[in-house]
């Protein structure tokens, strides 16, 4: 069962989330998890763009700081760069949270030239990681 808490705190994660832009990045530098969720942020306020995209398109949403999905939220304990210019890694540790449960975890991300606009985020745990691209306006 949901608390109270966990309905009023992943709202405002996402509105957080929302608020915080990636510059040069369509979208306030919000990634998408399925590039099919790139049409819930057309035409509406940037500050729903996460929720739009989680709830409306049922993908994952990936900003510098966090990312958010249906029934988790992660929060990078360091703020990440999106740059496609060379092979980049960047290790961070940060936590996930899902109803009442809160897990401490280390995400590894990768950015490549050959692919521009993907980022491929490993968690500890996953065998594969998940892959986010960008809309393009």
């Amino acid at each position: 069962m949901t608390s109270m808490r966990s309905m009023l705190l992943r709202p405002t994660l996402a509105l957080t989330l929302a608020a915080a832009p990636v510059a040069g990045m369509a979208n306030e530098g919000i990634l998408v998890s399925d590039p099919a969720a790139c049409q819930w942020m057309v035409d509406v306020d940037p500050e729903l763009h996460i929720i739009r995209v989680v709830v409306d398109g049922q993908a994952m949403a990936l900003t510098s700081i966090a990312m958010s999905g249906d029934e988790i939220d992660c929060v990078f304990a360091d703020e990440l760069d999106f740059d496609w210019s060379d092979w980049r890694r960047q290790i961070t540790p940060g936590y996930c949270e899902s109803s009442e449960h809160i897990s401490p975890t280390v995400f590894v991300i990768e950015s490549y030239p050959e692919v521009p606009g993907e980022i491929r985020v490993w968690q500890q745990g996953d065998d594969a990681p998940t892959v986010f691209y960008t809309c393009d306006n």
